[in-house]
This record gives structure tokens, sequence and C-alpha cells, in this order.
């Protein structure tokens, strides 16, 4: 019985562990993916203004190239955060974590 229970409890810690690093390196690559697309999307919206100021385009152009631009930075931002969050969960799911000092005796 306490055989099954170390091998379900062993089962567990590698399943965490696994999730931690599948989550980790997911949404490494979709930060990596959004940034990329922000460097697009910047392009982009520089490109909009220069056709603004020339008056080929209306702002509303210009500011539809803001808003796709601001929407991919949270994203890819969300993105970090997420990635942030799975390294904390590996880290801990290997065993890390942080330990109090022993409170003096008086």
């Amino acid at each position: 019985m306490k055989i099954t229970a170390y091998r379900l409890a062993v089962l567990r810690a590698s399943q965490d562990v696994e999730d931690a690093f599948s989550t980790l390196v997911q949404q490494e690559a979709r930060a990596a993916s959004l940034h990329d697309g922000e460097a697009s999307l910047t392009r982009a919206r520089d490109a909009s203004m220069a056709a603004y100021k020339g008056g080929m385009v209306s702002l509303i152009e210009v500011l539809d190239a803001d808003r796709r631009l601001l929407e991919t930075s949270d994203g890819a931002l969300q993105a970090r955060a997420a990635a942030t969050r799975g390294a904390i969960a590996s880290f801990r799911a290997l065993g890390g974590g942080w330990t109090p000092p022993a409170t003096p005796e008086t």
C-alpha cells in the first residue's frame, strides 16, 4: 500500500515537472513570436503615419495600426509573464523553494 502511494506521488511529481517545463517552453516561443510581430507592426504603424502625413490615408488607418501594435505588445507582455510563471513552477516542481531561517530561541 505504501509503495503504491509512493509511486503515485512520484508520478504526480514528474507530471508537475513536465507540465511546468511545457508551459515555460510554449510561452517563451509565444513571446518570441509576438516580439517579432511587434517589430513588423511598428514598421507598419510608422508607414501608415508617414502616409497619413502625406495625405494618402486617413487618421483611422493610423489609429488602427496603433491598436494592432498595442494588442500585440500586450500579448507579448502577457506571454513573458506566463513564461516567468512557468519558470517559477518548474523551479518549484523540481523541489526548489524558500525556507525561512530558523528563529533564534530566547
